[in-house]
């Protein structure tokens, strides 16, 4: 099954000369980057600094890899007062990278102090610096608005109502669990594998009458039931009686 998720990776991926992700890059780095934790979406989503809908301003190639700018249609967290944002520091890019103008995006940006954390004070030296703007993942750090039908994009719109307007983690649960089960890798495989990785890490976070009450839920994926009944056996103690989970005597 991951051979077939990392052949269809690879096939989207040269579909397109201009895709946001992956560029020109080999099938081994892909494979890393699908497995980062810090790229998914929601987490993007909860803990970027700037994000919005804009167009890059020119091009950032191997003769100009210190910044690229964008120009925001759209804030999503508070307007600082100007509709041009630069991201600076992008650097270990491909050889034939590159950010596609006139077209629109959705971005997401942190400080480099939120990028650098504890370690802030030790390779920033000054506010100005702390405050500037990148890209956690460069080419994972923001995609086409039009991408896979919008289906990227209703996702992380999604996401910013119930994690950043107004946090409601069960309207949360039930975003990853319907996009996990109803979005093939066919139709979006960004939407499918982040959905189900962050369902994974919120399910492997829950207390266990929390997890008990998601065992019950019909419109859990088997994949992710599976993924509740391993929690409750190796964090508290459930056990199999007649092929069926059950919790302690």
């Amino acid at each position: 099954m991951r051979k077939i998720i990392y052949t269809l990776l690879f096939i989207v991926t040269v579909a397109s000369v201009f895709a946001e992700e992956f560029s020109d890059i080999p099938q081994a780095e892909i494979d890393k980057k699908v497995s980062r934790a810090a790229a998914a979406i929601p987490l993007l989503v909860a803990h970027s600094s700037a994000a919005g809908v804009g167009m890059f301003i020119g091009d950032c190639s191997t003769t100009n890899v210190s910044f690229v700018d964008i120009s925001v249609q759209q804030w999503w967290t508070p307007d600082p007062g100007t509709n041009t944002v630069r991201i600076s520091k992008i650097k270990n890019l491909p050889d034939e990278w590159i950010f596609p103008t006139n077209v629109t995006v959705v971005f997401f940006a942190k400080t480099k102090a939120q990028w650098y954390g504890q370690h802030a004070e030790y390779y920033l030296t000054n506010a100005e610096e702390r405050a500037e703007l990148t890209f956690g993942d460069v080419d994972r750090s923001w995609f086409r608005k039009t991408r896979d039908n919008e289906l990227v994009y209703v996702f992380a719109t999604n996401l910013w109502g119930c994690l950043r307007t107004n946090l409601n983690l069960t309207n949360y649960y039930s975003m990853l669990r319907d996009a996990e089960r109803t979005v093939s890798k066919q139709n979006s495989w960004r939407v499918h594998i982040d959905a189900s990785k962050s369902l994974s890490w919120f399910l492997n976070d829950l207390s266990e009458s929390d997890l008990a009450e998601k065992l019950d839920d019909p419109l859990l994926s088997p994949v992710m039931k599976g993924s509740v009944r391993a929690t409750l056996y190796d964090k508290f103690q459930w056990r199999y009686v007649n092929g069926v989970i059950t919790p302690p005597q």
